[in-house]
């Protein structure tokens, strides 16, 4: 049965169909909650001093979740019923919640990959829909480069059309969170783990702990997504407290290398000046412990949030300032950091920006950016606002990623293969694949170790 949807701008509102939907090309996720109750929530601003705007008081709201590729029901949560079926739905979102269109956080009551990779190692009750508002591939074009990287985990997440409670809602992304999961996403221990963020909103939280850089801030404070902060007891929170005490003294005085994984901190920021991230406030700096043992350090990631990038254009990322990377010591001299730093990129230069550009020259000719250009056109009509063609960002990708790693090289005075002839070989001749036997880079694809590190080759 064809389903119109309603309330629309436009007057053809016989457009907005549920056949016109499944023909796009984009899995297509149904919400019918009950009783079709509309998550809410309630908007707070930050207290005097602080900064930033969120909010508080959000409904979780029960329902049922179907995801559709064309016509076929490829997935289906089932009617809600508690810890058996279904799911539950709230809005999620700091400043972002602010826009015309809300991003939302799903719980599944059984656990289910939504995105569908053939392995139940991936299956996980929370999942997130985040608006693509603007429409643009910043949050794939971060993610990639976070692949490219190496970076420990990179969330994955897929472009869908959204319909909900009858009403086309636009293009979202459906992503995974981050969380703690076994070798699904954030593998720390289970009971003497952590995962923690930086936050500018710790003000809404109902656990944060400070720091010596942290205690008479108003901007910051550190805030957990692992434990659950409704858990976590006195001396987890001292614990950790002291532990990133002891982190921001060493970054100081130079003794880091003893406290923090140099190489994470090193590729979390490679990786926003690469992409140019302007947003240093809201830049969800995660980190990550595995346990409470002292042969554990402190790591930066995952990345996370690329609504920013493309936008320090001739000069680096505003984060980069935070005082979390030591470039230089107390005189003034370079780093073991900076040096990897360089070391890294370096080595990047030689084949990630090209990388980038060709997946994304291969990504416009795919079914999937047909599809979202399709859709990009149809959900123009249905907010009312311009249609940005697929080809018109890849342009864009192209032209930063081409003209970012140039810019790049002559800051940090890198040299190209060509310019270093016994560079290059170096590099050859010391890349080996997982089992120790030579390669002649860049040739392999995959996992590789380069001079005692491991990278991935796509």
């Amino acid at each position: 049965m064809t389903v119109c949807l309603s309330s629309l701008p436009i007057g053809a509102q016989d457009f907005f169909c549920l056949d016109s939907l499944m023909n796009l090309g984009l899995p297509l996720v149904i919400i019918e909650t009950v009783d079709e109750e509309e998550p809410t929530c309630d908007f707070v601003d930050a207290p005097e001093g602080c900064s930033g705007k969120s909010i508080t008081n959000t409904v979780k709201v029960p329902g049922r979740l179907r995801i559709l590729e064309g016509r076929e029901t490829v997935y289906d949560s089932g009617p809600f019923v508690e810890d058996l079926s279904g799911m539950t739905i709230r809005m999620r979102g700091n400043t972002s919640a602010y826009l015309v269109r809300h991003s939302f956080k799903i719980d599944l009551q059984k656990k289910a990959d939504l995105l569908r990779r053939g392995d139940d190692v991936f299956s996980d009750k929370d999942w997130l829909l985040l608006a693509d508002y603007p429409p643009s591939l910043n949050q794939m074009v971060g993610r990639y480069v976070s692949r490219l990287l190496g970076i420990s985990w990179t969330p994955a997440g897929q472009f869908v059309n959204v319909v909900f409670n009858g009403l086309y809602r636009g293009i979202f992304t459906l992503s995974e969170n981050v969380k703690r999961a076994p070798q699904s996403r954030i593998d720390v221990d289970k009971s003497a783990g952590f995962i923690f963020e930086r936050d500018p909103y710790w003000w809404n939280e109902d656990f944060y702990f400070e720091t010596g850089w942290t205690r008479n801030s108003l901007t910051f404070k550190y805030t957990l997504k692992y434990p659950d902060s409704k858990k976590v007891g006195q001396e987890q929170a001292d614990y950790i407290s002291e532990v990133m005490d002891r982190v921001e003294q060493s970054l100081a005085d130079g003794t880091y290398e003893e406290y923090i994984d140099v190489y994470s901190f090193v590729l979390w920021l490679l990786a926003h000046d690469i992409l140019g991230t302007f947003d240093a406030a809201g830049s969800n700096m995660f980190f990550t412990k595995y346990d409470s043992t002292d042969g554990s350090k402190v790591a930066l990631g995952p990345l996370w949030d690329f609504d920013s990038i493309f936008m320090c254009e001739d000069d680096w990322s505003t984060v980069r300032w935070s005082g979390y990377f030591p470039f230089y010591d107390k005189e003034g001299r370079p780093t073991e950091f900076s040096q990897l730093y360089d070391e890294v990129l370096d080595f990047m230069c030689q084949w990630l920006f090209d990388y980038v550009v060709d997946y994304f020259d291969d990504y416009l000719r795919s079914d999937e950016a047909a599809a979202l250009d399709k859709s990009r056109r149809y959900e123009s009509e249905r907010w009312v606002w311009p249609y940005v063609p697929v080809a018109d960002d890849v342009a864009r990708i192209r032209q930063w990623f081409l003209s970012r790693r140039d810019w790049m090289m002559r800051q940090t005075a890198v040299r190209t293969p060509e310019s270093t002839p016994v560079r290059a070989a170096t590099v050859r001749r010391g890349c080996y694949d997982l089992y120790g036997r030579r390669l002649q880079y860049p040739s392999h694809h995959g996992w590789v170790i380069l001079d005692g590190r491991k990278y991935y080759l796509p």
